[in-house]
């Protein structure tokens, strides 16, 4: 009966922990659903708790403005390509191999359907103080951890400091431009033949 007793309190806590991750993945990932499928300004708080099948209440109780929900939801998405970015940290390679792992590093990012979120709220940031003062600072972090993590795989592989600096900035300006443009065209037509063209003249240049 002692033992019991003295159980209850060390599970309820990680009860209740559990639901409430769930409920906020569940937001996380509908806020970014519906950035994507509508766009910040018509992204409503109402459409994001029946999305994520979680009540007006819970939403509020979480995140209380249209802001905070969607700054919460950026973290979520930046936060989970960190993760990936530093779980797979490039190892030893040659000059080719590293240049073609990074661009396809870069390809998943900006060719994500995810990129196209963040899209909406780089605009949304432009124009609303609130929501930039928080989301700009952690594009600044993930794009800092990005290009430190290539840049010293790059080095590391062969390439001098000033060309490893070059290629980073240059393929990111390259797949950012692609990545808007994907996000006007979703099919996709052509990409793969101008990434193909990117990558090999990107090899000639810097291998």
């Amino acid at each position: 009966m002692t033992t019991a007793t003295a159980e209850k309190p060390s599970r309820a806590p990680r009860t209740q922990a559990r639901r409430r991750k769930d409920t906020t993945n569940a937001l996380m990932k509908a806020v970014i659903r519906l950035l994507i499928d509508r766009g910040y300004a018509a992204l409503t708080m109402a459409e994001v708790a029946d999305a994520a099948g979680v009540s007006r209440g819970a939403l509020n109780h979480y995140y209380p403005t249209k802001e905070t929900l969607v700054i919460a939801a950026a973290r979520f998405a930046m936060e989970a390509e960190m993760r990936k970015i530093e779980k797979a940290a490039p190892g030893p390679m040659d000059r080719s191999a590293a240049i073609d792992a990074f661009f396809a590093a870069s390809e998943r990012f900006f060719l994500s359907s995810g990129f196209i979120a963040q899209i909406e709220l780089v605009f949304a940031a432009r124009h609303d103080q609130r929501v930039g003062d928080e989301y700009f600072p952690l594009i600044t972090e993930y794009r800092e951890l990005f290009d430190a993590t290539w840049h010293r795989a790059l080095v590391r592989s062969g390439m001098a400091e000033a060309d490893a600096a070059s290629l980073v900035d240059m393929t990111n300006f390259m797949m950012r431009g692609m990545g808007l443009g994907v996000a006007h065209a979703p099919r996709r037509a052509g990409v793969e033949a101008k990434l193909a063209d990117m990558r090999d003249r990107l090899r000639q240049l810097f291998g």
